[in-house]
């Protein structure tokens, strides 16, 4: 039997961790209504949704997306392995309800997936297209939200606007800006100017 050379590509894996992510979120519920789950699982929920299944989809999306557009190196095995390390303790911090460790934790995996997207950039020096500006913001919404929660955690909203939802957000318009019109399929969607 022939041995495969495929390489998967770093969306593979996350998103499947992603989805695993998803689904631990919502087994909290269950297993807290079945007294399997001795503290009530509201944060460990939410942590479990933000910092192991979007931070799946937004990792495995940028590691995948980030060398293509800027014709720098592939996503590493390291770099794809230390990732998931960072998602299965995750896992394993909020079923055991430490919730401020996986805090601390998340701001390791933006750290790391913030290394990681400015490493591509320094490499080439190419900026793909314009909305690729709000991905400074991004991770500084990210890194101040959860830094705030850090130092101090009554302010767990504040953590999950900024560190979950604004870094979405503001991902979503830089690379949506793009994606977008390419997922159209309309001629001209990347240059309108273009008749």
């Amino acid at each position: 039997m022939a041995k495969s050379n495929k390489q998967y590509e770093p969306y593979t894996y996350y998103f499947t961790v992603g989805l695993l992510s998803a689904f631990f979120g919502v087994a909290l519920w269950l297993l807290f209504s079945l007294r399997l789950l001795n503290f009530y699982p509201r944060q460990a929920h939410a942590n479990l949704m933000f910092f192991g299944f979007l931070w799946s989809f937004v990792a495995g999306f940028l590691m995948t997306a980030i060398p293509k557009m800027t014709g720098a190196i592939k996503a590493q095995k390291w770099e794809i392995l230390l990732g998931l390390v960072f998602l299965f303790a995750q896992w394993i911090f909020n079923f055991e309800n430490f919730v401020k460790l996986s805090a601390w934790l998340y701001l390791g995996q933006l750290l790391f997936l913030l290394t990681f997207v400015v490493r591509r950039f320094v490499e080439k020096k190419k900026m793909p297209f314009e909305g690729f500006v709000f991905m400074p913001f991004a991770f500084m919404m990210g890194l101040v939200g959860l830094l705030l929660y850090i130092y101090d955690n009554s302010r767990t909203n504040v953590m999950y606007t900024l560190a979950g939802q604004a870094f979405v957000l503001n991902l979503i318009c830089g690379v949506g800006s793009r994606l977008i019109p390419v997922l159209s399929r309309l001629p001209s969607a990347l240059n309108p100017d273009i008749p």
